[in-house]
C-alpha cells in the first residue's frame, strides 16, 4: 500500500493509543482497488483471548467499514500469521461475528459483500 499508508498510521497512532482488538483505517496508499484500509490490532497477548478475541475484533471492523459506508470489505485469517491461530478457529471466529453483524440490525445496510481471505499451506 505504501509509504504514505505508514505516514497516516504513524499519525494516528501519535494521537491516540490503540489496543489490541480496536481498529482505525486510512486512505488505500497505492492500492486502487479500495477507498480505505481498515487495521486491527493484534499482538501476542491477543493469543490467550482466543476465539471472542477474534470475533470481537472482526466485528470492530465490520462496525468501521460500517461506518465508513463501504460496500464490500476484505477480511484476512487475522492471527493466522505470527499469532498461530489454526485457520479453522480464524474461519469460525469471522464467519461468528459476521452473522452476529447481520442478524443484530445494528448495521446501516450499505454493506453488500464480505470477503473472506484465507490461506492454509496445509
Amino acid at each position: 500500500a505504501g509509504a504514505s499508508v505508514q505516514t497516516e498510521l504513524n499519525a494516528i497512532k501519535s494521537k491516540q493509543t490503540l489496543k489490541p482488538g480496536e481498529v482505525c483505517s486510512t486512505a488505500p496508499g497505492s492500492l486502487k482497488t479500495c477507498k480505505r484500509i481498515i487495521h486491527a490490532v493484534l499482538d501476542q497477548r491477543s493469543k490467550t483471548s482466543g476465539r471472542p478475541f477474534l470475533e470481537n475484533t472482526v466485528a470492530a471492523i465490520l462496525k468501521e467499514a460500517d461506518r465508513l459506508n463501504c460496500t464490500s470489505v476484505a477480511i484476512p485469517a487475522l492471527g493466522a500469521g505470527g499469532l498461530g491461530f489454526s485457520t479453522d478457529d480464524c474461519v469460525s471466529a469471522t464467519v461468528g461475528a459476521i452473522e452476529k453483524f447481520f442478524t443484530t440490525g445494528s448495521h446501516k445496510g450499505s454493506m453488500k459483500k464480505i470477503h473472506l481471505v484465507m490461506f492454509d499451506a496445509r
